[in-house]
């Protein structure tokens, strides 16, 4: 039997592509016993299991299906009218407009290049501090070094 070779109809720029750090220590902390210390990586302890099931079922009674489809950029509108209310007893004025959800660090920090870094625009910082930095923010030679730009917002 004759197998085709795929790794021709591949583009050119994987020849460059090397291995994911995530992916090397995420080998590491799925060892039983390991104790992870890496950012993005909590310890499954941490969650609180004993709400989750609970949180689901009010979640999916509450908004039936309408909870799992996509939802504005913004995020989840229950969610941010709910935010407001905490953010008040914290002291924080706010609006759910001034509210945004996001799922994860990689996204927010894409935005945020995206909205306020032009083409050919570098930014200092004093050091890499994000082991997923997008190859694409690289290849636009932006220099992420660390709270210079935090300063500056």
């Amino acid at each position: 039997m004759t197998f085709m070779n795929f790794e021709k109809l591949l583009a050119d720029r994987l020849e460059k592509v090397d291995g994911s750090a995530i992916r090397e220590i995420l080998k590491v902390v799925s060892q039983p016993g390991m104790i992870s210390l890496a950012g993005g990586i909590p310890s499954p302890e941490s969650f609180p299991m004993e709400i989750m099931g609970k949180l689901t079922s009010a979640v999916l009674e509450k908004y039936s299906s309408n909870a799992l489809q996509y939802d504005p950029t913004e995020g989840f509108t229950p969610l941010r009218e709910v935010l407001v209310d905490y953010l008040k007893r914290k002291g924080i004025k706010s609006t759910a407009k001034d509210i945004l959800i996001a799922t994860g660090s990689q996204g927010v920090l894409d935005s945020i290049g995206k909205v306020l870094i032009s083409k050919g625009e570098g930014i200092e910082t004093m050091r890499l501090n994000f082991t997923m930095i997008d190859e694409k923010t690289i290849e636009k030679a932006i220099k992420i070094l660390s709270e210079v730009i935090m300063d500056e917002i």
